[in-house]
């Protein structure tokens, strides 16, 4: 989310190669504002009720994530031949932790006033960015706080990555390690799953350990990017048919997820890959075809405020609640609600915190 964690990285990456020859090697990879903002709010939405729609905005996030801050870091290696990892943990802090800090506040206050007061510890896992091992270990505390384990895992993942990323360049075959961590997740995903937890699904679901795949392979297409050759004139007869391979995929998410014993084992990998086909497919589409109309001014608009749409929407469900008489009313009431909270902490809280990165 541009400003998301989930940014989560912003969707702007600088030219690739030599001249514009490749599908991905322009200054703005096209409907990826709209992936951003429609993966935040299918979470809202699942949130809402609407289980028709839950499953589909967390892999898309994690791998969308992993894409756009590894073509972020490779970008950066191809044009200074380095990567400064101490620039990017300054710059991720200030576009995260002021936003974040504000919604604790918030959401510590208003559970407290409606007497709903965090257990002891929990604050000490919100503050750190671990609320993902908290409700590992606890299971999902009904508050305001438990949505974000998705921030958390994203975060851990924003901490370790830069180093590994900066040496993986350096390798002649970094995809190879990538599979093979990829593969280790897997398995330890599986062995915890069927043998540690005894099919609770809590550990698997929550733990960076267990969720890292996901991410990674978002991390895997951006290396792809940048060494396969992709020429638009090949991809410039196929928007129709990247619409129906993305439909195709994003449906393909829902089957994965609804059958449990493969979702928490090999499940995650395949949905994060389903994602990225999604992924591409919707760039293809928005580049030359009929998605075209995602590239506006709104779409931009609401992709720069998805972090604080992310973050504050429990705050807005738990309001709404209070004045709502049914679902639709829950629905309007909820999205206004977070829509004026994301964008009066994007105006007053993550504008002046971005002159510090």
């Amino acid at each position: 989310m541009s400003s998301t964690a989930v940014d989560l990285a912003a969707s702007k990456v600088a030219e690739q190669g030599v001249g514009d020859v490749r599908v991905f090697a322009f200054d703005h990879l096209p409907g990826l504002d709209a992936l951003r903002f429609a993966a935040v709010y299918l979470i809202v939405l699942s949130h809402l009720g609407y289980k028709h729609v839950a499953g589909f905005g967390v892999p898309i996030l994690m791998a969308l994530s992993g894409f756009l801050v590894t073509i972020l870091l490779l970008r950066e290696h191809e044009r200074t031949n380095t990567i400064d990892v101490r620039k990017f943990y300054r710059r991720r802090f200030f576009r995260i932790a002021p936003q974040y800090l504000a919604f604790l506040i918030l959401a510590f206050s208003a559970d407290w006033f409606f007497g709903n007061p965090w257990p002891d510890g929990l604050i000490y896992f919100a503050a750190t960015y671990t609320v993902n091992y908290y409700n590992a270990i606890h299971g999902h505390p009904d508050l305001l706080i438990a949505h974000v384990w998705t921030l958390a895992v994203l975060e851990q993942f924003y901490l370790i990555w830069p180093p590994i990323c900066a040496w993986l360049v350096l390798r002649k075959h970094p995809e190879r390690y990538l599979l093979a961590i990829i593969g280790v997740v897997i398995l330890w995903r599986s062995f915890a799953y069927y043998v540690v937890f005894d099919r609770t699904p809590s550990w698997v679901y929550n733990a960076l350990d267990c969720r890292l795949d996901s991410i990674l392979v978002g991390a895997l297409a951006a290396f792809a990017v940048f060494r396969l050759q992709l020429r638009l004139e090949l991809l410039r007869k196929l928007p129709w048919a990247a619409i129906l391979v993305a439909t195709a995929a994003i449906a393909l998410i829902k089957v994965s997820n609804d059958w449990k014993p493969w979702h928490y084992s090999v499940g995650y990998t395949v949905e994060a890959l389903l994602a990225m086909v999604a992924i591409f497919a919707i760039i293809v589409a928005a580049r030359f075809g009929p998605l075209r109309v995602l590239e506006n001014k709104v779409i931009g608009w609401l992709a720069g405020i998805s972090y604080g749409v992310f973050l504050y929407h429990s705050l807005a469900i738990g309001a709404a609640k209070k004045v709502a008489s049914g679902p639709a009313t829950l629905w309007a009431v909820s999205t206004v609600i977070v829509l004026m909270l994301a964008a009066a902490s994007s105006r007053f809280i993550e504008r002046p915190a971005s002159r510090w990165r």
